[in-house]
């Protein structure tokens, strides 16, 4: 079963859908989902007013607070402080592949529990990385969103790469 149709699964689509109003609302674009009940490779696509896609996005939902020390971000989970955040490469390098098929940037929309959205811009319009100092490690993390186990490779992106403002309530 897919984690989207889940308990978890659906808190996570109405958290992501409410950071994509979000961005719409902050940076005057629209955000077009694709339909959750197929297997997308990404979330959506960014456009303009013009009708005119200018960028490809997915959106995930992160359990912790953003804050700050001093002027660096960071990720509060369990007590912990973490200076990045932490997404399969697969989900990159699947963003990197469309970036360049479709001659747009892609961008990560990153929710967090204080309702802070952070907006990552991964690639730019040739799908060259955008993201500044992110190191691929593979280590053991969570299946899905009802848990569970799987060893990946994983990107570590420095939170400094992203632009953050707090979502209305």
């Amino acid at each position: 079963m897919l984690g989207i149709f889940s308990n978890k699964g659906q808190e996570h689509l109405r958290k992501s859908s409410e950071a994509e109003k979000a961005v719409e609302r902050e940076y005057g674009i629209t955000l077009l989902q694709f339909q959750e009940s197929r297997t997308s490779r990404i979330d959506g696509v960014m456009v303009n007013a013009e009708g005119q896609v200018v960028g490809i996005y997915e959106t995930k939902s992160r359990t912790g607070n953003l804050e700050y020390n001093g002027q660096d971000p960071v990720f509060r989970f369990r007590d912990k402080d973490y200076d990045s955040m932490l997404i399969t490469a697969d989900k990159i390098n699947t963003m990197k592949k469309m970036s360049t098929y479709l001659q747009v940037s892609s961008y990560l929309i990153c929710n967090y529990t204080n309702n802070i959205i952070g907006v990552f811009q991964v690639t730019n319009n040739s799908g060259s990385i955008a993201l500044q100092n992110i190191q691929l490690k593979k280590i053991r993390t969570r299946a899905n969103v009802n848990g569970g186990t799987a060893h990946r490779e994983n990107y570590f992106i420095p939170l400094h790469n992203g632009t953050f403002f707090e979502k209305d309530s």
